[in-house]
């Protein structure tokens, strides 16, 4: 048999090469970190660097509090202190969009109160209680909304102004970004206040403009990442971040590394994303309406999938069903139905759903955007399998690593080369992650590469063991 690899024979350079195969098969472990990145956008006129973020006042001070990146960071935190666990956090800024426009998001106060009571400010998911006295003016209202809104400026991502009666919340990044930004007005008291919301038109601007996250992405390459989450959500960075897996995941680099992107449009949007992603290396999350912005709901996934110990112990192909991400749930018109529920399944995206308590988001699925390979059903749906092939790669090359660089290549080093790694996936399913590790023996294979008489070539196959999704049970009547 002569095993076929991606690594050009030219490659002169010693060390390790290690390519997944995705497509062809069906305790003494090294401890691996799941760092996880964050790329979003803050005011500064060029990317910042690469950080590692260990508290939101450091954030805050490198990227100015209620910025796209900060407000992801503190998304982050949010989940590793509700885990009670924590990965390694990094963070890059990137430059808000040259001569672009931050969205104007306007509430229109009408009518003088008739009655005491309280008015509701709901912005990007946070709420706001404004008491409202008999009398009040709308110039009141608005002030009084505006004051409670300037207590937490750390968490929002807008800043608020007044004139007229009229509340004007701008976000602080500039960018199309900003349009995400949900505000809801509820006069649960009825004062008799009105708030109409508003987005562009007249005066008021729409955010327009876009980030670029090439220059983040190269610069991400000179550490290990579990994932990458990302505030945009559009074609263009689906590309950017396709182009830069083709240099992350190759045979030399080793930085395999998945992305979170979430889209709080409809299921058919978010199924466009998914299909011009279609990759094992994507997550596309979607609940339509989610009053939280997509990067902090990209940020949080991120940080639960780093941290998530499922029932049946810690492993990295983790069963991630109907577990829970925190943020905000959404309206009831905006939940998902069981048939909107199967198209976003059937393409690739992963449904979010409010929790049992309806004050929170949690996981249908997680899933990859990979359906299809050269048109036919390939099991790379399920992240759990990548990250299970990814930790096998992981394991596999540190062994290979400390036992085989530096010596010759004789007979009896490659049968040795075969029973480390035999040994190696033996552990593997001691721990959960591999099965049939016996049964697949026949097809581990070391031989000399055909083109390079110094180069040994070694085939494993790595059966991962898959999520248990569904249960039907069948309830039988007997009348006796």
């Amino acid at each position: 048999m002569s095993i076929t690899t991606t690594v050009s024979s030219t490659t002169r350079t010693p060390g390790t090469f290690a390519q997944l195969d995705v497509t062809s098969g069906s305790a003494g472990l090294v401890p691996i970190d799941n760092q996880v990145l964050l790329i979003g956008a803050y005011n500064g006129t060029g990317d910042s660097a690469m950080t590692q973020i260990f508290d939101v006042e450091q954030s805050d001070t490198l990227f100015a509090q209620g910025t796209e990146i900060a407000l992801m960071v503190r998304a982050a935190l949010a989940k590793y202190r509700e885990a009670g666990r924590a990965a390694k956090l990094y963070a890059i800024g990137v430059a808000s969009p040259s001569g672009g426009t931050a969205a104007i998001h306007t509430v229109t106060f009408a009518n003088t109160a008739t009655a005491g009571g309280t008015i509701y400010i709901r912005v990007a998911g946070r709420s706001y209680q404004i008491g409202v006295s008999i009398g009040d003016t709308v110039a009141v209202v608005a002030l009084a909304a505006k004051a409670a809104l300037d207590l937490d400026l750390a968490n929002l991502p807008v800043t608020a102004s007044v004139s007229a009666g009229v509340l004007s919340l701008t976000a602080n990044c500039k960018g199309v970004n900003g349009n995400d930004i949900t505000v809801i007005v509820d006069d649960v008291g009825q004062t008799g206040v009105t708030g109409t919301v508003a987005l562009g038109g007249g005066a008021t601007p729409a955010g327009a403009g876009v980030t670029t996250l090439t220059t983040a992405l190269v610069t991400s390459l000179s550490l290990d990442f579990d994932s990458i989450a990302i505030a945009n959500h559009a074609s263009a960075d689906v590309t950017a971040l396709g182009t830069h897996f083709a240099s992350a995941w190759a045979p030399a680099e080793k930085k395999w590394r998945f992305a979170m992107i979430a889209e709080n449009g409809s299921v058919s949007t978010a199924n466009a994303l998914s299909s011009a992603a279609d990759s094992e290396k994507f997550c596309v999350l979607n609940c339509e309406g989610m009053p939280d912005l997509p990067g902090n709901v990209a940020a949080r996934t991120a940080a639960h999938v780093a941290t998530f110990i499922p029932r049946d112990g810690e492993k990295p192909n983790a069963n991630w069903d109907d577990s829970e991400i925190g943020s905000y749930a959404p309206s009831f018109a905006n939940t998902f139905t069981s048939t909107e529920l199967e198209s976003a399944l059937g393409g690739g995206t992963s449904p979010l759903m409010p929790n049992r308590a309806r004050d929170g988001l949690r996981i249908v699925k997680l899933q990859t955007t990979k359906l299809t390979h050269n048109s036919a059903p390939v099991n790379l749906i399920d992240l759990s399998t990548m990250r299970g092939l990814v930790y096998v790669a992981r394991q596999v090359d540190a062994t290979l690593l400390t036992q085989f660089m530096g010596i010759n290549k004789t007979d009896q080093v490659i049968k040795r080369i075969r029973s480390v790694v035999f040994q190696k996936l033996l552990e593997l399913q001691d721990t959960g992650v591999c099965q049939n590790v016996e049964e697949y023996f026949s097809q581990l294979i070391v031989e000399t590469d055909s083109l390079v008489p110094s180069r040994v070539v070694v085939s494993i196959p790595a059966s991962i063991i898959p999520n248990l999704h569904q249960i039907v049970a069948k309830h039988v009547l007997y009348v006796e």
